[in-house]
């Protein structure tokens, strides 16, 4: 319970530092969003190592594969925001009558992100901790 609450605090913090000058609606559209991405990825660690389980905390904890894997999703998401992928994602919604995907994307998997990072850093300064 508390990897979910500081997942979704994370996610929606990190969206509100990135979300800095654009319109309130979309604000609080990406906030949400980054919020949710938050709550998935603070949970995603206990998925792969169930606290059941006796092999909790092994792969699905580990430090560099947690690193890796947020590096990865804000490698993508970066990608996505990309003022190239912007011009595309708008043509593309002009010729198929659509709004844009990308900006909900790039918000979710920075919140998925901050979530994964936050459960890592909680669990690290328990009695446990984490592997490398």
């Amino acid at each position: 319970m508390v990897h979910n609450i500081v997942g979704m605090a994370a996610g929606y913090g990190l969206i509100s530092l990135a979300a800095t000058g654009e319109r309130e609606e979309r604000q609080a559209n990406a906030r949400i969003i980054g919020a949710l991405g938050g709550l998935v990825g603070s949970c995603i660690a206990d998925a792969f190592d169930p606290p059941t389980s006796c092999h909790h905390r092994k792969l699905g904890h580990s430090l560099l594969l947690g690193a890796g894997a947020c590096a990865a999703l804000l490698l993508i998401a970066n990608k996505l925001s990309s003022p190239e992928s912007q011009q595309e994602a708008d043509s593309q919604a002009e010729s198929q009558s659509k709004g844009r995907w990308q900006p909900g994307l790039e918000c979710f998997l920075r919140g998925f992100a901050a979530g994964h990072a936050s459960h890592l850093a909680l669990d690290s300064i328990s009695r446990m901790g984490i592997p490398l």
